[in-house]
C-alpha cells in the first residue's frame, strides 16, 4: 500500500468514525445488556477500517454509504460469534437448576461486604424462587442471563407477548414480595 493510499485511508476513517458510534448505539438498543457499546464499537471499528481498505470510488457508491453497510455488517460478525457460544449453552441452562443462577455473589466476595447488601440479595432470591416455575424461568432468562424476549419465547415454547404477559405478572409478584421488605431482615 503506498503512502498516498495509507494517508487517504486514514482520512477516510477518521472522516467517518462518528458513523461507528452512531451505528453502535442503534444496535445496542435492541441487544442484550450484558453487551456493551464498546463491544459494538469495537466490531463496528474494524467494519470501517475494511471498507476504508476496500472503498473503490469508480463503482459511484458513496464512501458514506459503503461504509454504513461494511460497519453493520461487521457488527453483525462481531455478535454471531459470541451467538454461536451461547446458543449452545441454552438448551442446558433451562433444564438446570434455576437457584444456582439467581443473584450469583460477586467474584473476589469481599467478607467485609455490607451484611445489609447480603441480607437484600438473600431477600430478593427467595422472592425470585418463590415464584411459580414459569414466571420465574422468564425473569431468570431474560432479566439475569440477558437473552432477548423473542429467545425466552423460544426456548418456553410460546410468543413473545406471552412472556411480555408473564414477565409482567412476575414482576407484579415481586412487587407484592417485597413490599414490606424489612421482613427480610
Amino acid at each position: 500500500m503506498s503512502n498516498a493510499t495509507t494517508v487517504n485511508r486514514n482520512e477516510l476513517i477518521k472522516a467517518h468514525y462518528h458513523r461507528v458510534r452512531i451505528i453502535a448505539l442503534k444496535r445496542l438498543k435492541k441487544l442484550p445488556r450484558f453487551i456493551t457499546l464498546d463491544e459494538v464499537i469495537s466490531h463496528g471499528s474494524l467494519g470501517l477500517i475494511d471498507a476504508a481498505e476496500r472503498y473503490d470510488p469508480e463503482r459511484g457508491c458513496a464512501f458514506a454509504t459503503y461504509a454504513t453497510t461494511r460497519i453493520n455488517g461487521a457488527i453483525l460478525d462481531g455478535l454471531r460469534e459470541f451467538e454461536g457460544e451461547r446458543r449452545d449453552h441454552r438448551k442446558e441452562f433451562y433444564e438446570e437448576d434455576v437457584s444456582d443462577f439467581i443473584v450469583p455473589s460477586p467474584e473476589g466476595y469481599d467478607p467485609c461486604a455490607s451484611s445489609v447488601q447480603e441480607d437484600l440479595r438473600e431477600c430478593v432470591q427467595k422472592a425470585v424462587m418463590a415464584l411459580p416455575k414459569r414466571e420465574r424461568t422468564a425473569i431468570l432468562l431474560h432479566e439475569f442471563k440477558g437473552l432477548k424476549l423473542k429467545e425466552v419465547a423460544k426456548i418456553m415454547g410460546v410468543t413473545t407477548t406471552r412472556i411480555w404477559q408473564v414477565r409482567r405478572d412476575a414482576f407484579n409478584h415481586l412487587r407484592e414480595s417485597l413490599a414490606d421488605i424489612k421482613d427480610c431482615f
